[in-house]
């Protein structure tokens, strides 16, 4: 019986530790999944990162088409500007050149005029005081003309140094916008080339995440195989234990009826076996007391017989105040014995009185 225990508690140990193992592998695998869903939302952000690189070199050559169109405009009205100032110039000369010419066609008559007045002096005052007038209008006409001359100069040079300033300030304007153009240039192909870097190197990242992914995952079927496979395994051991367990315990059953079988045979032998003493025992009492009271007269009779009363109330009560009354019955009974043997008997008496009254506690039905 005890080899079965050992064997069942053998079995349930070794059920707890496949349990144990197995719970261990589950907590594996939620982890293996936990680290596959980090892995994907790395994965997840690598190619969020990726795309945001690439719409901000979708906005960067926007960028750049946007200032080249600027750079092409501002050209095109630099260019525009100094046709304009070129025209304008142009137009102001022409001007200048027919007042010039004007002027000198008028002075030319003048002067044909004044010689022909010169020559006809002699004619007429009339003539001299037309030529007079002639002259101050000729005078006042060139006064004219001559601040019509510098005022178109003035303003010839003003158009001029404008126009200069104008295409000066476009002049460093164009520069700025080509050093510009040429600082976001190294700069577009400084950040394409970190671009490219960090694609090269967020695609060695994305493959070996996926190379890793792909391992984990081999890994992860390989062992939820094995565990399913151990896990059926144990499935099969724990339905072969639990028949064994069935039968062991149909056995140990029948190992407890046949035990109960037995302990009830023994304790009918033993109280049979305590019937049988007590009886033996009750009849060696009596002779005991027979033959102490053949020898007693009828005092020490009645003390024998309170001795054994006293004596059977003490042990029934556990009562040990009434030992001193029943070692003053004791002695008063041994003045009555004169015999050693009678004393002997007499304690024999006492201790056979003991025995049968723990008998007779132990069998309370009888």
């Amino acid at each position: 019986m005890n080899d079965l225990m050992e064997i069942l508690k053998f079995k349930s140990k070794e059920l707890q530790g496949q349990l144990m193992k197995a719970k261990q592998t589950q907590n594996k695998l939620e982890q293996t999944e936990k680290n596959r869903n980090i892995l994907q939302k790395e994965k997840d952000e690598l190619e969020k990162l990726l795309e945001n690189l690439k719409q901000d070199e979708q906005n960067s050559q926007n960028k750049l088409i946007n200032l080249s169109n600027q750079l092409k405009n501002k050209e095109d009205f630099i260019n525009k500007l100094q046709q304009q100032s070129e025209q304008r110039i142009k137009e102001l000369k022409n001007q200048l050149d027919e007042l010039t010419k004007k002027n000198e066609k008028a002075f030319q008559k003048e002067n044909d005029l004044l010689k022909k007045l010169q020559k006809n002096k002699q004619n007429s005052q009339i003539l001299k005081n037309q030529l007079k007038n002639k002259e101050t209008s000729l005078i006042k006409f060139q006064q004219q003309s001559k601040q019509q001359i510098d005022k178109l100069k003035e303003q010839l040079d003003e158009e001029t140094r404008k126009s200069k300033e104008t295409f000066q300030k476009e002049k460093d304007l164009l520069q700025k916008l080509q050093e510009n153009e040429k600082n976001f240039q190294n700069h577009l192909k400084d950040k394409e080339i970190s671009i490219n870097k960090k694609q090269q190197q967020s695609k060695q990242q994305i493959d070996e995440l996926k190379r890793k992914l792909d391992e984990e995952t081999r890994k992860n079927e390989m062992a939820l195989q094995k565990e399913k496979d151990l896990l059926e395994k144990l499935q099969e051991n724990e339905q072969k234990s639990q028949y064994k367990l069935a039968g062991l315990e149909s056995q140990l059953k029948e190992k407890d009826s046949s035990i109960n079988k037995l302990q009830q045979k023994f304790d009918d032998l033993k109280e049979q076996l305590n019937k049988f003493q007590m009886q033996a025992k009750k009849t060696s009492l009596k002779e005991l007391r027979d033959t102490l009271k053949s020898n007693l007269g009828r005092r020490g009779k009645i003390l024998l017989e309170n001795l054994l009363k006293e004596q059977r109330n003490i042990i029934l009560t556990n009562n040990s105040s009434a030992f001193k009354r029943l070692e003053e019955i004791k002695r008063d009974l041994s003045v009555d014995l004169m015999l050693e043997e009678d004393i002997s008997n007499l304690q024999s008496l006492l201790n056979l009185q003991t025995e049968i009254i723990q008998l007779e506690m132990q069998l309370p039905n009888q």
